[in-house]
């Protein structure tokens, strides 16, 4: 239970008994009226399970279906092994039965299965030259045709 849960439960327990009304409970949450009022009767209907969110240690409604992520990951390490998670997405509008994906997921499944392929290291900005033997012995020229 989170913070703002717990202290949403103290607040409608007090109201629950008395010392507090609805106008006060919902100023000390933050809340408006009409929410307040509804909360108070989630309270009274299903005590403190009912101010905890529903879903919580519930699967989301947007997540994949196992099958397609395991037929991805197979593509993947088969016919796609090594390609990048957007060149993944793309070959995978190709396929027969396009599979529509972004490419963060498919870069976090990759991820996952450690099948990202490795990035390129660039080279340094600038190459610097070596420093003269002495103190003050910079060469001096002149790029001028004339004498």
């Amino acid at each position: 239970m989170t913070a703002t849960e717990r202290l949403r439960i103290k607040i409608l327990s007090q109201m629950a008994d008395g010392p507090l009304n609805l106008a006060e409970g919902a100023a000390k949450l933050g809340l408006s009226y009409r929410q307040m009022r509804r909360l108070r009767q989630v309270y009274l209907r299903d005590g403190d399970g009912g101010v905890v969110h529903r879903l919580r240690g519930k699967t989301s409604n947007r997540l994949t279906k196992p099958a397609v992520r395991e037929r991805v990951m197979t593509l993947c390490r088969g016919t796609y092994a090594g390609f990048g998670p957007t060149l993944v997405c793309e070959y995978l509008l190709k396929l027969d039965e396009p599979i529509v994906l972004s490419h963060d997921t498919v870069r976090r499944w990759l991820a996952a299965e450690e099948l990202m392929p490795r990035t390129r290291r660039r080279g340094k900005h600038r190459s610097r030259r070596e420093r003269r033997s002495r103190a003050g012995a910079m060469v001096q020229m002149d790029g001028s045709w004339h004498e």
